[in-house]
């Protein structure tokens, strides 16, 4: 019995935790890494011989062959100002100005689609408990989101005015942007305000 809970011990591969998205319904996800392989899961799933117990802000809990191991989440944390409050200053000049047809955007999009919900990385960004943006950890060179100028690192903070508060309110933003002219994303980038414009034809 103990040789093979410690094989079965050995044999479960180095899990990480890479970012965590918390939803307003209580159903939270994280994604863990193993071994360069990336799985999205909830409370509940299994994913590389383990399964989740439990979801919080900064960490995931996970059981595998018995063990029970909490992986932490490094949350970065945006500038705050002289009041104690997340940013923002005064945006600096766009750093992207950029002109798409909607017809080349969305050629683009079905066919970078699974890269980039494979391979990009949130990470929320949290002022006095609150989500107060997502860092972009890793984005997938060549992609979209290169062509638009975001860098990992960058913070999205709002879209079209929109504060990003949450991984559901950025993905709810997607049918409002499907008939909208010009989308204008505001990121901190180094801890520095910056506007990036897209017009779309």
């Amino acid at each position: 019995m103990l040789i093979s809970l410690l094989v079965a011990v050995l044999a479960t591969p180095e899990v990480s935790l890479s970012g965590v998205v918390l939803a307003r319904s209580g159903r939270h996800s994280a994604t863990l890494v193993a071994d360069g392989r990336t799985r999205s899961v909830v409370v509940g799933d299994r994913a590389f011989g383990c399964e989740v117990s439990s979801i919080r802000a900064d960490a995931a809990e996970i059981v595998c062959a018995g063990a029970r191991r909490t992986l932490r989440l490094q949350i970065a944390k945006p500038p705050v100002n002289a009041a104690g409050a997340a940013p923002l200053a005064t945006p600096v000049e766009p750093e992207s100005d950029l002109t798409l047809t909607r017809v080349e955007l969305e050629a683009r999009l079905d066919r970078e689609m699974s890269r980039l919900m494979t391979e990009t990385t949130l990470i929320p960004v949290t002022s006095r408990g609150q989500v107060a943006g997502f860092t972009l950890s890793r984005i997938p060179a060549g992609t979209i989101l290169e062509t638009l100028g975001l860098k990992a690192g960058d913070v999205l903070v709002s879209v079209n005015e929109t504060p990003i508060d949450s991984f559901t309110t950025l993905v709810g933003l997607w049918p409002r942007l499907q008939s909208t002219g010009a989308v204008r994303a505001q990121i901190l980038r180094d801890g520095k305000p910056v506007d990036i414009s897209v017009s779309i034809k």
